[in-house]
């Protein structure tokens, strides 16, 4: 089985990370762009173009060797993490209100009465 990534497959990928991609993998774009009804049908990367896209090459992106859908799955992820990284989430900084000790208070737990059964 020739295992590359087809248009099609190419194609279901946002404008975003297909360019991402295209920058990573060195895709040239030899063909035009096609517009059918409203809908991108392709962004003008022909088969021969997406030919650049190995498997060998996916997986010294991804940093792991896996089967060719696992790899293009991984790579379609990373490329997403790379143009998307998470935002950290800030804390604040919660700092101990500062008391004299004459101006602590005790409070005292009054005991609960209980309830009379009925």
């Amino acid at each position: 089985m020739y295992e590359r990534i087809v248009p099609g497959l190419w194609m279901l990928q946002p404008r975003d990370i297909r360019d991402h991609l295209a920058t990573v993998f060195g895709v040239e774009r030899n063909g035009v762009a096609e517009i059918r009804d409203q809908v991108i049908v392709s962004d003008g990367r022909s088969q021969e173009d997406l030919l650049a896209i190995t498997t060998e090459k996916m997986a010294e992106y991804v940093g792991s060797e896996e089967s060719f859908p696992r790899l293009w799955e991984l790579t379609c992820a990373k490329a997403k993490h790379e143009l998307n990284p998470p935002v950290g989430i800030i804390t604040p900084t919660i700092t101990p209100i500062e008391q004299s000790h004459d101006e602590e208070k005790l409070i005292e737990e009054k005991p609960r009465k209980a309830k009379a059964a009925k």
